[in-house]
């Protein structure tokens, strides 16, 4: 039964890992889509369908500030806490 913990744990992490990454391919997104429509590198951008990349990027921010720390708690912080307790007890 211990391996079923283990199992546990582990699909949690990549769960939480999957989640983390949401942002980063938001983002990715986001820059394929700003070459797609012809966007140069500068922050100025005047063809049609550029309204959308602030959106896209707010939305990236976004996710990235709501899911990271929940990310970093349910994967790292929280079981590193429990194992601590358990080896308290």
């Amino acid at each position: 039964m211990r391996w079923l913990k283990l199992l546990r744990s582990v699909l949690r992490v990549l769960w939480w890992a999957a989640a983390a990454a949401i942002p980063v391919v938001q983002y990715r997104f986001r820059e394929s889509y700003r070459r797609a429509i012809g966007c140069p590198a500068s922050p100025d951008c005047y063809v049609p369908g550029a309204e959308l990349l602030i959106d896209m990027l707010l939305l990236a921010a976004g996710s990235a500030v709501v899911l990271w720390p929940l990310s970093a708690w349910y994967a790292i912080v929280k079981p590193w806490l429990a194992r601590r307790a358990s080896l308290k007890q």
